[in-house]
């Protein structure tokens, strides 16, 4: 990911899901392609037997231009079967000025939304006393386990995610090492992540100036 989002850089409004419908699961794919050796169009079928056992054989036909083999034809299928079945769910949000103009379609971020969670573990940085020592602004957000490897994530100045390995936690301070690159702006967001609690990642769909000084994301879940 190249940038993290939760609920202080965002809107009142926060993060809302949807999903693709059922009627729209295909379960299996002809791939149209130009076979070389016999000069003429070919097909290559793949399908998935897990869901057709739940929605039946649904075909969608595709055709790969440029495509003259077997093989990619038959990946270019796989590839079509596994997004619509593991990259169907879409997350919409407005943000502010700073994040806005410099995330970007296709790029890939972190969403660390506490009502799906179902924990808060992000904020922002209220006070930096080092490179390797931030204070934020809820200690209830910093109440990890110390028993499990936990990373600190934060926006540096240029707008670039860093994430750092926690070496200490005391109440409001985190102390990471190694150090950040250079010293985190106050105010910048930040997330806590470890095996147990983590951020989700979705790929950037669109990106739009809604209103001023505002911007309406889109991304699918990555």
């Amino acid at each position: 990911p190249v940038y993290l989002f939760n609920l202080s850089n965002v809107t009142e409004a926060g993060f809302s899901y949807t999903n693709t419908s059922q009627t729209t699961k295909f379960t299996r794919i002809n791939v149209s392609y130009f076979n070389m050796l016999t000069q003429e169009n070919d097909f290559v079928s793949v399908e998935d037997t897990a869901l057709q056992a739940k929605y039946g054989v649904v075909v969608k036909n595709l055709r790969a231009y440029g495509c003259t083999s077997f093989g990619q034809a038959r990946r270019f299928g796989k590839w079509f079967l596994y997004t619509q079945n593991n990259e169907c769910e879409l997350c919409n949000f407005t943000t502010t000025l700073a994040a806005g103009v410099i995330v970007r379609p296709g790029m890939v971020i972190s969403i660390a939304d506490p009502l799906r969670a179902g924990s808060r573990r992000g904020g922002l940085i209220s006070a930096v006393n080092s490179t390797s020592e931030i204070v934020v602004d809820d200690s209830e957000d910093t109440d990890l386990s110390t028993l499990v490897t936990s990373t600190l994530s934060v926006i540096m100045p240029d707008g670039t995610m860093e994430s750092r390995t926690i070496q200490g936690i005391g109440d409001k301070t985190i102390v990471v090492n190694p150090a950040f690159s250079t010293t985190p702006n106050v105010n910048s967001a930040w997330i806590i992540e470890n095996s147990d609690l983590s951020a989700k990642t979705y790929r950037v769909v669109s990106v739009s100036e809604s209103k001023q000084s505002q911007y309406s994301i889109s991304a699918v879940i990555h």
